[in-house]
């Protein structure tokens, strides 16, 4: 992992009231080893980040123009100094009469990882703290950057962009309704949401079901609770479709639902899988029908069978619930009965 460019700039703003400036850096950040481990801690914070919305760069660059400044230093008609001056004049006037914002600093980083050429931008807020002093006879004040969670961030994969694929930028936003929401960032970068529910949707099945295999393989769980495990993360889904507020806008909620005992290793999970979803969609009833057994309880009868077990052999037709290529042991059941 190298990185090409990064300069970082000050945005000067009191949360609770209007106006904002800017402190202008006039030169890139100088290339060290603290810099380098800068870089590491926050692409970990921002992979580490489960609510990441996947999208594009808004197509009206007249009032979204960030996309058409960076189009110009792709094509060497600005340098990447240039473009950041034109950035945080951008998100000065983004944040001018946000009352909750508050100001920080905004970093634009460029950078290569595995033939990969990606960009970084994330507004990143100080925070006091305390150390003691060098010679262990007081305690001094001394501010760092709060890079454990990142707020605000949006990361750009330059190449996929340019060749017109259909997923290159990812972003992160606040959603605390206490200091407000971080809309300013998302008009900012111009960032859209572009979700498609039965995709996203699929793509939660196939986490919580690797995930429920692995903990099944791993000697976790045993193999006749996975379907629990599954329902669990099935009733949260089904539950959030039909509530006011139906988007899955964090993944959190749904950790604690799908594994209580230990959310942070299903977040772990997600995290590291190679498709989870993407922030924002709203579970699509058809496809997360995949993670419920299907129970059905009378005096007379009881049924229980698994979403994949129906797909694949039961079919109604005509008021008559037909079992196509059943298995010999159910076969064998009926006959002697």
């Amino acid at each position: 992992m190298e990185i090409v460019n990064a300069i970082v700039h000050k945005i000067i703003k009191e949360s609770g009231v209007v106006g904002a400036t800017t402190q202008d850096s006039d030169e890139e950040l100088e290339r060290t080893g603290e810099l380098n481990d800068l870089m590491f801690t926050l692409l970990d914070s921002y992979n580490n980040r489960s609510s990441r919305y996947a999208g594009s760069f808004n197509t009206d660059t007249n009032n979204y123009p960030l996309s058409s400044h960076l189009q110009r230093v792709l094509n060497g008609k600005i340098s990447f100094k240039d473009f950041s001056d034109l950035a945080v004049e951008r998100l000065r006037e983004e944040m001018n009469s946000v009352v909750f914002a508050s100001g920080g600093y905004l970093l634009l980083m460029r950078y290569s990882h595995n033939d990969r050429d990606m960009l970084l931008i994330a507004k990143l807020n100080s925070q006091s703290g305390a150390i003691f002093s060098e010679d262990l006879h007081k305690v001094v004040r001394a501010p760092y950057l709060n890079l454990d969670k990142l707020q605000v961030a949006a990361r750009v994969d330059l190449r996929a962009w340019l060749e017109d694929a259909e997923r290159y930028l990812t972003f992160v936003l606040r959603r605390d309704k206490d200091a407000g929401p971080s809309d300013y960032f998302q008009n900012f970068v111009g960032c859209q949401v572009d979700q498609d529910s039965k995709a996203e949707s699929k793509k939660l099945v196939i986490v919580v079901r690797d995930f429920a295999n692995g903990l099944v393989e791993a000697g976790v769980l045993p193999e006749n609770e996975m379907p629990d495990v599954r329902r669990r993360a099935f009733d949260y889904a089904d539950a959030l479709r039909k509530s006011d507020a139906p988007r899955v806008e964090s993944f959190e909620a749904l950790a604690n639902a799908v594994w209580p005992d230990e959310p942070e290793a299903f977040l772990r999970f997600f995290n590291n899988h190679d498709e989870p979803p993407s922030a924002g969609f709203v579970p699509d009833a058809t496809t997360i029908k995949a993670l419920s057994d299907i129970n059905y309880r009378s005096k007379e009868l009881t049924l229980k069978m698994t979403y994949e077990f129906k797909s694949a052999h039961v079919r109604v037709v005509d008021g008559k619930v037909v079992i196509e290529q059943a298995p010999d042991r159910l076969l064998r059941e009926l006959a002697e009965g």
